[in-house]
């Protein structure tokens, strides 16, 4: 399904290169909650980058342990550009260290879009409901919290899952 949906992308942009996608795709089944998504890729080969996290969603789904799901549509909308717009997450400040249960927080990140200049943006989120230890990983979108260099060198070095440490607040840290 995915080779077919990168090859109708690839003919309809008359190419295989560059650029950003805009994709929204919604997965919906008899026995599964419907999974909606809208995300920004940017990517060498834009058709592949644009479908990876729908692969991604869809192995979860298929993969999944506890039922098997019946998938019944999968709909995608995709908007390409040749433009490059992307950026970094740089840094993320919290305005406090606790949080009560529910209580909504705004982060402050700063990006760095590519060949511009840094810019804050509020980062907007609802803490957990249920009191407790829990932990807050901010990361960018294709990446999750390893850049693809250092990921090999992380597998090597076999971490344990003691690794991350947890706290009870970030007065800890």
């Amino acid at each position: 399904m995915l080779a077919g949906l990168m090859d109708a992308i690839d003919r309809a942009l008359d190419r295989i290169g560059p650029g950003t996608a805009t994709i929204q795709f919604q997965i919906n089944g008899n026995n599964i909650p419907t999974v909606s998504r809208e995300n920004l890729f940017y990517g060498r080969d834009i058709a592949a980058a644009a479908l990876k996290e729908v692969g991604r969603v869809l192995q979860v789904i298929v993969e999944n342990e506890f039922i098997q799901p019946q998938i019944t549509e999968i709909s995608t909308q995709i908007k390409v550009t040749p433009e490059r717009l992307s950026a970094k997450l740089t840094t993320v400040e919290l305005a406090k260290n606790e949080f009560a249960p529910g209580e909504k927080v705004t982060l402050m990140g700063k990006i760095l879009p590519y060949r511009g200049s840094a810019t804050e943006v509020p980062l907007e989120i609802e803490a957990p409901s249920t009191p407790g230890k829990w932990l807050l990983l901010v990361y960018g979108s294709d990446y999750g919290f390893t850049t693809e260099k250092n990921q090999e060198k992380i597998e090597e070095e076999n971490f344990e899952t003691d690794y991350y440490k947890s706290y009870s607040s970030l007065d800890e840290v």
